[in-house]
């Protein structure tokens, strides 16, 4: 036991000094390129004065005059200065895994079949925010839509945030991993509609969108975003053709039918009850529109879509809705068959009725 608390003890300790040391330089210049930002910034050593001198841009990055085998020994002599002995080993059992917007990931120690997401709370809101994630991906892991999550732990941090007079927290989340799409092993060619597996990969993110929407209420708000796709968000398995999700920090909740049932009433809450109706059938009918075009029902879906549109236009909510749930069982009752050259899906437009 006394063995034991003494690993947790050190664990933690290295969790803090990365979130609150190494973070910022990592989310500013990914992982490789800001340890070696750090180590430059506060080693004394004379190979590395030396390249303080010269241009970052000129030598294509932070240190790279230096081989692996130079740089290696400084950055540990800057850890052990900066942290104490121990980080070292620590940095070196906790393999760099990603970087999100609010938490560093890392391979378990020992167990490369999962990863632990760590994340410094430091206010109310953010506690808040980790526990809804957390509460989201468990609801997704159900589905199959998100890492199966095994242990939730919250640890002190050192850190004093300017605007609170609470001491900032560790969460850690400790999840299956998987291999997200932008990972090149894949090779994946997400967005190339002409190509086979493009379009099974299109109607798989539009089952997925709508199962975790219809069925938990839940709209991921990061993975099909006004920039594109998020490939770093999402994973799929080219066996089953199934998609999930990562990273359940930036989501919406929505309970639709509370919302129907407040936009009828022209009560206070109609005119909010009224936009989040909408924005939650606008995110399904997105996903509609992108899965039986992936079939190759190209003019169903603009029709589809511009039904919609008109039903939204006049505030027919309850119409839209119908219009939506139709659509989304034409989704789900595709299959991967359904975009093969040659085949004629048997889901046309005279499937829906309009309104």
């Amino acid at each position: 036991m006394k063995h034991t608390a003494v690993v947790e003890v050190e664990t933690d300790e290295f969790l803090d000094n990365y979130k609150n040391s190494l973070d910022a330089y990592v989310q500013g210049y990914g992982h490789k390129e800001g340890i070696k930002k750090f180590v430059k910034h506060f080693s004394n050593d004379e190979l590395v004065q030396n390249i303080k001198e010269q241009d970052d841009d000129e030598l294509g990055g932070a240190l790279s005059g230096l081989t692996e085998k130079e740089y290696i020994p400084i950055r540990n002599k800057v850890f052990d200065t900066a942290f104490g002995k121990g980080f070292v080993e620590q940095y070196e059992k906790h393999p760099f895994v990603g970087q999100g917007g609010f938490g560093t990931v890392f391979e378990k120690p020992g167990d490369p079949s999962r990863v632990i997401k760590v994340q410094r709370l430091d206010s109310d809101s953010a506690r808040t925010r980790a526990d809804e994630e957390v509460e989201a991906q468990l609801k997704a892991a159900e589905l199959g839509l998100a890492p199966r999550i095994h242990t939730v732990e919250t640890a002190p941090s050192s850190h004093e945030p300017s605007n609170s007079n609470k001491m900032a927290s560790l969460h850690s989340i400790e999840m299956d991993r998987v291999s997200t799409m932008e990972n090149p092993e894949h090779n994946f060619i997400f967005g190339t509609p002409d190509t086979q597996n493009s379009r099974e990969q299109a109607l798989a993110l539009s089952k997925a969108q709508l199962k975790l929407a219809r069925t938990t209420g839940i709209v991921h708000d990061d993975v099909v975003t006004p920039f594109g796709k998020r490939e770093d968000h999402m994973f799929y398995d080219p066996e089953s053709k199934t998609m999930g999700f990562v990273d359940y920090g930036k989501i919406k909740q929505y309970d639709h039918a509370e919302d129907l049932h407040n936009h009828d009433k022209y009560g206070p809450d109609f005119n909010k009850a009224t936009d989040r109706a909408k924005h939650f059938l606008d995110h399904q009918v997105d996903a509609i529109y992108d899965g039986m075009y992936a079939v190759g029902n190209t003019e169903e879906a603009q029709i589809f879509k511009d039904t919609y549109q008109g039903l939204r236009n006049t505030n027919k909510l309850r119409e839209a809705s119908d219009l939506v749930d139709q659509g989304a069982s034409i989704i789900d009752r595709h299959t991967m068959e359904n975009i093969h050259p040659g085949h004629k899906t048997p889901f046309a437009a005279e499937a829906l009725h309009y309104y």
